[in-house]
């Protein structure tokens, strides 16, 4: 208000000493005092040019809900709310302290971020961000890890944490420690498991390298009874013992976890024993869940070893299974930008409540990057090998072979020549002095030159095309 002052004393000296007038000076003066004065005036003040303030935290949550109910289309679920109800499902995932870094962070960013349930398992008790990874060993009994060469490696993950001291640094040479260690978790994993999370209707096991399709595992387990005895999983094969593959995934219903679980300890201790003498875990939880009556069922392909690089789409050799319509709901041996790929392609469908087939999984994942032929690349053709007549190692006997075929393996395009021959053949494989032949497709790998050997691949899209239009999927097959 002082500059109002000034302005009034100003006009009344300029009345008192008119020549005051002609002054240029003068007439500056009185301008800029005039600017002042209009400025200081409330409604031109500076400050009332800010940008208004955000309402409080009330007023702004009843501003959205105005605007929310008069929008006509609400807004889109996100992707994990599209599901179903998943509360009697536990999800555990085993894994190493060797790899926890490398795989698990991609794992939670993607496939398991819609997981309400889950329990993560190591060789170290450990926090990945707010996620607690439990030690599965920490109850071996005393006598099964004293002096026993397979748990050096345990201990000196427990000194290196103790010590506050970087655990990569023994990761490259710890792979063979990693492995022999690993035996001994799956049965205290179900122990734990049990105690933690009892009265779920299913268990689902996974390692950090499976990859897991949340919709097909709801979809399927809801035609299922979690109240029978049920151990499925994907076949492996030892001393002609048929067991679940554990890098595959497999599932207990919660009445099977349940029988092994209650009043077991003596089991549970026994087959720490039993694991010094066994070489793989998998192999030993099978046989322990069969000494309590659960038996093994095999739901491969819906589970398997595989994954879209190198998935057997199509009729395959003489199995009898087709890999095209059944649902796919593990895959193991992905590594994490593979795990990123899919989860993209999962999550970016029209409709996630639909089964995603392995054949979608062909047509969106592997199709593209089957361009006719590939040098320097191992596509995985082997139901057939061809190679000299007089060499060892052929699939077929001199007397078997086509004369095309007895000359597939001097070149890649007799080698070619020799599955277009062949009206099982889809695609074919040359290297060194040798051609081999594949009843399905598959995309393989690179394969570099190595100690001059080198890989040259080729796929026949027109017989892939034409088995495809002639084996449409008319719905999904469950088994």
């Amino acid at each position: 208000m002082y500059l109002y002052y000034i302005l009034f004393f100003a006009m009344i000296l300029l009345a008192a000493f008119p020549r005051l007038l002609s002054s240029k000076i003068c007439i500056l003066i009185l301008f800029e005092i005039f600017l002042l004065c209009l400025l200081d005036y409330e409604p031109f003040r500076i400050s009332s040019f800010n940008p208004p303030q955000p309402p409080p935290y009330f007023e702004a949550r009843q501003f959205q809900t105005v605007l929310k109910n008069k929008t006509e289309t609400p807004a889109p679920k996100s992707y994990c709310d599209s599901f179903g109800d998943s509360s009697g499902i536990l999800v555990v995932l085993k894994t190493g302290a060797n790899e926890i870094f490398d795989k698990l962070p991609t794992q939670l960013l993607t496939m398991l971020r819609c997981v309400d349930d889950l329990l993560l398992f190591s060789d170290l008790e450990q926090h990945l961000g707010s996620h607690h990874i439990h030690d599965v060993l920490k109850n071996v009994a005393e006598e099964v890890k004293a002096n026993n060469p397979d748990f050096d490696y345990y201990r000196t993950l427990q000194e290196y944490k103790k010590n506050g001291e970087d655990i990569r640094k023994i990761k490259e040479h710890t792979h063979e420690a990693g492995w022999n260690l690993d035996k001994y978790k799956f049965i205290r994993m179900l122990e734990e498991t049990w105690k933690m999370k009892p009265g779920k209707k299913w268990y689902v096991f996974i390692e950090a390298d499976t990859y897991l399709v949340w919709t097909n595992l709801l979809l399927w387990l809801d035609r299922l009874k979690s109240t029978e005895l049920l151990y499925f999983g994907s076949p492996a094969y030892y001393d002609e013992i048929s067991f679940s593959h554990g890098g595959s995934g497999y599932i207990l219903s919660g009445a099977a976890l349940s029988k092994f679980s209650e009043n077991n300890t003596e089991l549970v201790a026994r087959y720490d024993s039993v694991a010094q003498m066994e070489t793989y875990g998998d192999f030993i939880l099978t046989k322990a869940l069969m000494e309590q009556g659960i038996e093994f069922t095999h739901k491969w392909p819906l589970l398997q070893g595989e994954k879209p690089s190198t998935i057997p789409f199509g009729p395959g050799p003489d199995s009898g299974t087709r890999h095209w319509c059944q649902p796919i709901i593990t895959m193991h041996h992905v590594n994490p930008e593979e795990t990123n790929s899919i989860w993209l392609y999962e999550s970016e469908r029209p409709d996630v409540q639909k089964p995603l087939l392995i054949g979608d999984l062909y047509r969106n994942l592997t199709k593209p990057y089957m361009i006719g032929e590939r040098e320097d690349w191992y596509n995985l053709s082997d139901d057939v090998i061809l190679n000299h007549p007089e060499v060892e190692g052929s699939t077929k006997t001199p007397e078997e072979m086509s004369e095309v075929e007895k000359e597939a393996h001097l070149s890649y395009e007799n080698c070619r020549k020799a599955c277009d021959e062949d009206p099982r053949c889809f695609q074919h494989v040359h290297f060194e002095q040798t051609c081999g032949l594949s009843y399905s497709y598959r995309l393989g790998e690179r394969r570099p030159p190595q100690s001059g050997v080198v890989y040259k691949s080729g796929w026949n899209i027109g017989k892939i095309e034409k088995d495809q239009a002639e084996n449409p999927c008319v719905y999904p097959n469950w088994m």
